[in-house]
């Protein structure tokens, strides 16, 4: 009987350090380093590698999703009109110079048209 596969990221980080520390082990003994410093130096690789998998495949905690009531293509048109129409009477309200009659300078201006 086999047991069925895991995702715990504890047996993921083990796997990952196990293997590292076996291929570290293997190429310190291929340069010739003493066996005691080959297997203490790839188990220091090991168990980081461990830990780098461990915390790399770790899920950060995250909150619930709130729950969004999604809105008719309808409803999200006539939202953005609101909005754009809103925008755009305060665009033009600042816009808009204000104008204050001169009745003199119109009178002037009428005069240059007349005939003496």
């Amino acid at each position: 009987m086999s047991l069925p596969p895991t995702n715990d990221v504890f047996s993921k980080g083990f796997s990952a350090g196990i293997q590292v520390w076996l291929v570290f082990l293997i190429a310190f003994y291929v340069l010739r380093y003493p066996a005691p410093l080959s297997i203490m130096l790839g188990a220091i690789a090991g168990v980081s590698a461990g830990f780098i998998v461990g915390w790399w495949g770790a899920k950060p905690y995250a909150e619930p999703e709130e729950i969004v009531e999604e809105d008719s293509l309808q409803e999200v048109a006539q939202i953005r009109f609101r909005k754009r129409r809103t925008y755009a009477r305060m665009r033009n309200s600042r816009n808009k110079p204000e104008v204050k009659w001169d009745w003199n300078m119109v009178k002037d201006n009428l005069s240059f048209w007349r005939r003496s």
